[in-house]
C-alpha cells in the first residue's frame, strides 16, 4: 500500500462494531524550502466481528496549495482487506487488497476510483528494531485504465515514544524512479502524535504533521 495510507488503517478494537476517528494537519514542502501546502484530513474507520478481516472507513481531506491549485476538498471512501498469510518468529508474511474512490469535490467534480492489491513481509531483528517490506500494484480505470507497479523497503526502531524510520521507494512501472526518506513519529499523548519526515526523490521535500485521535 502507499506507506502514506497505512496511517490510515486503523488498529480496530475487538468488540462487534469498532470505530475511530482521526484528526491530521499537515504541512508540507515540495521542493523543501520552495513550495509550500497544508493538508487537512478528517477520518474514521470501523469494522465489524462479522467480517475480521475486512475495515472500512472515509476520509476527507481538505487541501491548500497558494502556488498550485488552490484550495481542494475530496473524499476517499476505503475498504481493506487484510490477512496474515504466515507468522513463525521472528517472520510475518502478509497481504491486503484496498480498493478506494476517490471523489473530488472542489474546485471540480471528478471520480477516480483505485484498486491497490499488495504483499508484505515483516521481519523481527529485536524487540525494538523491524525491517518491513511491501511489493503492490495501483489499477486506475478512469478516465483510462492504468497500472503502477510498486514496492518499499523500511526499518523502524521504536524507543518508548518515539519511532524512527529510514527507508525507500522504488516505481517499476510506467517507468522506474526510487525516493529515500526519514520519518521520526513521536506519540505525546496516547491519541495524538507529531510525525515528521525529509526525503529525497526527483528534488528534497519535507513535512510536519499533527495526528489526533478520538
Amino acid at each position: 500500500m502507499h506507506r502514506f495510507l497505512v496511517s490510515l488503517l486503523f488498529l480496530l478494537m475487538a468488540t462487534s462494531w469498532a470505530q475511530n476517528f482521526s484528526l491530521g494537519v499537515k504541512l508540507g514542502s515540495t521542493p523543501l524550502f520552495q513550495a509550500a501546502d497544508a493538508v487537512v484530513d478528517l477520518g474514521y474507520s470501523t469494522s465489524f466481528a462479522e467480517l475480521p478481516d475486512f475495515s472500512f472507513g472515509a476520509t476527507l481531506s481538505a487541501t491548500s496549495n497558494p502556488l498550485g491549485q488552490g484550495f481542494g476538498l475530496k473524499l476517499k471512501p476505503w475498504v481493506n482487506y487484510f490477512a496474515t498469510l504466515y507468522r513463525e518468529a521472528p517472520l510475518a508474511v502478509t497481504t491486503y487488497v484496498y480498493l478506494e474512490a476517490t471523489l473530488g469535490l472542489l474546485p471540480g467534480f471528478n471520480f477516480n476510483p483505485f484498486l491497490e492489491p499488495g504483499l508484505g513481509l515483516t521481519y523481527t531483528l529485536a524487540p525494538d528494531l523491524k525491517l518491513y517490506a511491501s511489493v503492490y500494484g495501483d489499477l486506475y480505470v478512469l478516465p483510462s485504465v492504468s497500472f503502477y507497479l510498486n514496492s518499499f523497503v523500511e526499518a523502524t526502531y521504536t524507543l518508548d515514544n518515539l519511532s524512527l524510520k529510514l527507508g525507500t521507494d522504488q516505481y517499476y512501472l510506467p517507468s522506474f524512479s526510487w525516493d529515500v526518506y526519514a520519518r521520526a513519529i513521536y506519540s505525546f499523548v496516547s491519541y495524538a502524535n507529531l510525525t515528521a519526515e525529509v526525503g529525497y526523490g526527483s528534488g528534497w521535500y519535507g513535512y510536519l504533521k499533527l495526528n489526533y485521535f478520538f
